[in-house]
């Protein structure tokens, strides 16, 4: 559930570079319909909304090897704070309603690739982890707005971080559940064999509050 660098704000964003037209067409090539069609629809903020999301992935490569959240990006600790941090900057940024139908184009787009029997950045996507992501996207989203509203966005970058750290490591997002070893867990405790559900959207993962310690 990484976010993806292949937005369709990278089709914009090459359009008003010196890359060449068929680099171009393969990016555009690349990305969802539903990306596809935010990017043509948000023409004028789509270059700033590339670079704030490339600069999610940056802070969470650092939060990752500094152990500062659990887990490596998938259903834990540190995929809950990459789509909050990624729709609460954005709302900063850009108009709220712009930034939240992003986040939907984005999870429509995931939907997309698992029909297409593709990967997101090395997992498959599945019904519970966009049902996971949409819920952060939205706390993202508000925290955003307070954000945009109580404080100079230049002053702000460090104390959103923290507090998108705090409100994960106090349970105001979501995660899967997870065991000691990783494994993702149903509501009831059994251990998902994902070998089972290959081909399949629903897998009964089960959602929890982030303060979870296996995760």
């Amino acid at each position: 559930m990484k976010l993806h660098l292949k937005y369709s704000i990278l089709i914009v964003f090459y359009l008003t570079t010196i890359k060449s037209q068929a680099q171009t067409w393969r990016t555009f090539k690349s990305v969802s319909s539903a990306e596809k069609w935010w990017g043509i629809s948000h023409v004028f903020v789509a270059k700033k909304t590339f670079y704030l999301s490339k600069s999610v992935l940056v802070v969470c490569d650092s939060l990752k090897k500094n152990a500062i959240l659990q887990g490596s990006g998938n259903g834990d600790q540190l995929d809950a704070f990459r789509h909050t941090y990624w729709m609460a900057l954005l709302t900063q940024n850009i108009n709220p309603k712009k930034a939240l139908k992003l986040g939907i184009a984005h999870e429509k787009g995931n939907y997309q690739t698992f029909k297409n029997g593709n990967l997101e950045d090395g997992a498959t996507p599945d019904s519970m982890s966009t049902v996971m992501d949409l819920m952060n996207n939205k706390t993202g989203l508000e925290i955003g707005k307070y954000f945009k509203q109580h404080h100079p966005k230049q002053e702000t970058n460090l104390l959103l971080i923290q507090t998108i750290i705090d409100s994960v490591k106090q349970s105001k997002v979501v995660t899967l559940k997870k065991d000691l070893n990783k494994n993702f867990l149903t509501c009831d405790e059994h251990i998902i064999d994902l070998n089972l559900y290959k081909g399949k959207w629903s897998i009964p993962k089960c959602l929890i509050k982030s303060g979870n310690p296996n995760n």
